[in-house]
């Protein structure tokens, strides 16, 4: 099966065409600008040059050159003075065995650095899609209760009509009035929901300016095998990347800090001036500290921070693979679900129309109008949040496996990193 999914996801560039139908979806260049200008990924793309910065501080080491210098005045026994000066001049000394991890380490800091923005963009994606879809859904409930509206406008007419020819009693029409009234309320509930969709779709992301479409893509099945999907999500995550990088990056942490045991040298060069310049000195000095207690307390909590991360990698690992079965499987069953509310919906909508016809004739009474009519909008509801669903489910699939709105790369990082 391993096989199988292996090359079935090398073909898969081949049928992309397929798997991107019409989604209802904002134009991709428009995506893209608005999700590089939102607040929340400006933030996150500083851990770009801060991952940067790390290495290049980590590759420099953190000992620095110091400058000593000493002038002071010395009595003999005999009572004559001296003038004496001393200078220095030393630098701590990273052993090459540090050197080498820390600079490993500075390359894993850059790398979690460019994951970590790959990672925010794709959150700030799942969160773009699912607002809009959000949005669209509210949408489409209101156009729908405006066309329901207008055609229960009509209806009235019919039962006024009906009701003026001594055909039907006045209490329907009054239960037609009631019907109005309730389809206006419903319509004012869903033009506050519509509004809300929007404001949180502008305030997350304030330059996204795609209006809603007038009509929505009918959903399509993904092309190829439920395992290829999923195959494709696992291999293509960016949080099970930057978990396993982070792992990685503990580990050399942990190894680092029990090679601090033996702490670096301090060597110095050291010149001195005196007895009036009649006695001159030029030496060398160096020093090592003692590790103890704390360097080793040190090194164990590396240790320990090493597990957690290593332990936090397997867990994102399978909760990824957990939520790309999810997200393949939901978009399956979502479609299935929008084909057989599509079929209800028509059953629904021929009743309502039936029923309508034989009212005109006075065959029915009000009351099984405004029931199958009633039927018939409860019907479409549904069907058009499935068929919502349907989209929404279809498109995270194809975000998730990286074939929709696939973050920029920055190829010049790893050069601004050597710098």
């Amino acid at each position: 099966m391993r096989a199988l999914c292996t090359w079935a996801m090398l073909a898969l560039p081949t049928v992309l065409a397929a798997a991107s139908p019409p989604l209802s979806l904002p134009p991709e260049a428009e995506v893209r600008q608005a999700l590089e200008q939102a607040p929340r990924l400006q933030a996150a793309h500083e851990s770009i040059p801060e991952g940067q910065a790390l290495e290049r501080q980590l590759r420099a080491g953190t000992h620095e050159w110091e400058v000593s210098a000493l002038s002071q005045r010395r009595t003999d026994p005999a009572g004559i003075p001296y003038t004496e000066q001393e200078y220095g001049l030393q630098r701590g000394v990273r052993w090459p065995w540090k050197t080498s991890l820390d600079r490993r380490i500075g390359a894993q800091a850059r790398e979690i650095g460019e994951l970590a923005y790959l990672d925010n963009w794709h959150e700030a994606s799942r969160t773009l899609l699912d607002l809009w879809f959000g949005w669209l859904d509210a949408e489409k409930a209101l156009r729908l209760l405006d066309d329901q509206l207008a055609l229960l406008t009509a209806q009235q007419q019919v039962v006024q009509r009906r009701v003026e020819a001594g055909d039907a009693a006045r209490l329907e029409l009054q239960l037609a009035m009631t019907e109005t009234r309730r389809l206006q309320a419903m319509r004012g509930e869903a033009a506050r929901q519509t509004m809300q969709a929007r404001e949180a779709l502008t305030r997350e992301f304030p330059h996204l300016a795609s209006a809603a479409p007038a009509q929505l893509a009918e959903p399509a099945g993904l092309p190829e095998d439920d395992e290829v999907w999923i195959e494709r999500i696992i291999d293509a995550n960016h949080e099970t990347t930057l978990a396993d990088t982070r792992a990685a990056a503990a580990s050399l942490a942990a190894e680092r800090a029990g090679r601090e045991r033996l702490a670096d040298p301090t060597i110095g060069l050291m010149y001195s001036d005196n007895l009036d310049g009649n006695r001159k000195v030029v030496g060398l000095r160096m020093s090592l500290p003692l590790g103890g207690s704390a360097r080793s307390a040190s090194a164990a909590l590396s240790r320990s921070q090493a597990r957690a991360a290593a332990s936090t990698a397997t867990g994102t690992r399978l909760a990824v693979e957990s939520a790309a079965r999810v997200a393949v499987h939901e978009a399956r069953l979502s479609q299935q679900a929008w084909q057989e509310l599509s079929a209800a919906l028509r059953q629904a909508q021929e009743t309502a129309d039936a029923v309508a016809r034989g009212y005109t004739l006075g065959e029915f009474d009000s009351t099984t109008l405004f029931n199958s009519r009633r039927a018939a909008l409860e019907t479409q509801q549904l069907a058009e949040s499935s068929r919502v669903a349907a989209l929404r489910a279809h498109a995270r699939v194809l975000l998730d496996a990286h074939v929709l709105w696939d973050a920029p790369h920055h190829d010049d990082a790893h050069d601004d990193a050597r710098r």
